[in-house]
């Protein structure tokens, strides 16, 4: 039986040395070693590298490898594969490598799956209460961590764990579940269990909510966090942020924005431009959302000086970039969203930060995990989606969803009313309500408030303002920016 092995750290070296101990031929091993990021691993935890290892029994090691390209299936293809062996790899392996051995790819993956398919298994057990965690050996699909599993080993999770003991305890699981799996792969005396995809439940990439604790945990999940991320050398959890933002009593910090949901650019420019200054004269801050659209005619079409200056101003507007309505292929959201940075960029100087997406009533963004995945990646500092009030009838909170992204929710304002009167009458209830949590929470309570100036009647953006800004007065509240939002909750990891 022929074996090739492409994994990192000292799980990896353990695999190795179970098929030798078999007496299964290892024809050569992918490594991570190279990689910065596994510096910390070898230097500081003590894990052997696969490479040396590898290197040590004359066996080929590869490194800088991208498992799915040509050179690596023709290599691999090359070799004459019974089994491909793999373990803590960054890529997901394709229908192409996943065809080459004989008896398939097998992964071995530190969860008892079909719980926790996907990133940092170990954490998310104990963050979400787990009893137990484990590690399993299960044949390679196109899904994630989806395949039929071979063999697992389960390792209970102790009320005293912490990343660091619960991560050892399942290495050393996983090393004699190796020596278990490829003695039965020698002997031919193996078989594959469908998951039960009723129990399934996935992880997406990033660090489990940014690694930061939110202020409205109860105390057992807070202190589950904190100990998820006691791993030395690596960083522990980030607490949540301070109280007040600005250091004082806790108080109603309302976030407004602006958008143009019109399909004509110039309407949409004067509207902005229009209102921007208007908002400037009540020293009211506040934020722009503008589509890729719009920035491409604000680029061609310069507003007059002052208008500019204004929209280019910190303490006025955020640095920001929304599209409304998103496209749904996530190539063209990718494209969109980096060409209007540039857009940005070159209209005000700055960088785009944040983007401003419709979702459906009490629905946000936590089961989106592409999309999310998306907007990470083009680092965006916070997504702003429609919900305000939850199920419950509370007040959503700025939170991190799974992969630490910010959610800072808001409402479009004409949702609270059909008019402006109506509009501002449930406008002073939730503010009310918001004041009562500031209270009892003693923490800042954040209000977020959108208006779409396409459904604004012209002139009627003054009155509008003034009597958001009175209705905020009445609370003693005060108008924040989402940047000052996201510089509060970002504080700590600095």
């Amino acid at each position: 039986m022929r074996a090739f092995v492409i994994g990192s750290k000292k799980l990896s070296v353990d695999i190795l040395h179970a098929l030798i101990d078999q007496g299964i031929e290892v024809a050569g091993v992918y490594s991570r070693d190279d990689e910065p990021g596994m510096k910390i691993w070898h230097e500081q935890l003590g894990h052997p590298s696969l490479k040396a290892e590898a290197e040590k029994l004359g066996i080929p090691a590869h490194e800088g490898m991208k498992v799915n390209n040509p050179e690596s299936l023709r290599l691999l293809t090359s070799l004459k594969l019974d089994i491909i062996v793999s373990c803590f790899w960054s890529e997901l392996f394709k229908e192409p490598l996943l065809n080459i051995p004989k008896l398939g790819c097998y992964n071995f993956h530190t969860a008892a799956l079909p719980k926790n398919r996907g990133s940092r298994p170990l954490p998310w057990a104990m963050i979400n209460g787990e009893k137990q965690a484990g590690i399993t050996c299960h044949r390679m699909m196109t899904g994630v961590d989806n395949g039929p599993i071979v063999d697992q080993e389960i390792v209970e999770i102790a009320d005293i764990d912490t990343g660091k003991s619960l991560y050892d305890k399942v290495m050393d699981a996983g090393q004699q579940l190796a020596m278990r799996v490829f003695k039965d792969f020698h002997s031919g005396d193996f078989s594959l269990m469908l998951q039960d995809e009723s129990q399934a439940t996935y992880q997406p990439r990033g660090e489990p909510y940014g690694r930061q604790v939110n202020a409205f945990w109860d105390k057992e999940r807070t202190e589950r966090f904190r100990r998820a991320f006691e791993f030395p050398p690596f960083k522990g959890a980030v607490e949540a942020p301070d109280p007040s933002m600005k250091g004082t009593e806790p108080a109603v910090r309302m976030v407004l924005g602006l958008f143009h949901s019109g399909f004509e650019t110039a309407q949409a420019a004067e509207s902005i431009s229009t209102s921007t200054q208007t908002l400037e004269k009540q020293h009211i801050p506040h934020t722009c959302f503008l589509t890729p659209e719009q920035l491409e005619h604000l680029k061609h079409n310069p507003l007059p000086h002052e208008t500019s200056e204004l929209l280019s101003n910190k303490a006025i507007t955020v640095e920001a970039l929304c599209s409304a309505k998103p496209p749904q292929s996530f190539s063209v959201l990718r494209k969109s969203l980096r060409t209007s940075a540039e857009q940005f960029n070159t209209f005000t100087g700055q960088n785009g930060r944040g983007i401003r997406v419709r979702t459906k009533q009490h629905e946000q963004l936590h089961d989106k995990y592409k999309l999310l995945d998306v907007l990470q990646r083009q680092g965006l500092n916070y997504v702003s989606s429609d919900v305000l009030v939850a199920e419950d009838g509370s007040i959503t909170q700025p939170f991190r969803y799974k992969n630490g992204l910010l959610e800072i929710p808001s409402t479009d304002f004409f949702l609270l009313g059909e008019t402006l009167s109506g509009g501002i009458e449930n406008l002073d209830k939730l503010l009310n309500e918001a004041s009562q949590a500031a209270e009892q929470h003693e923490r800042d309570i954040f209000v977020g408030i959108t208006i779409d100036l396409n459904k604004v009647q012209d002139g009627r953006i003054n009155s509008l303002t003034d009597a958001l800004s009175k209705a905020v007065e009445r609370i003693s509240g005060e108008f924040v920016t989402y940047q000052q939002i996201c510089d509060h909750y970002n504080k700590n990891y600095e």
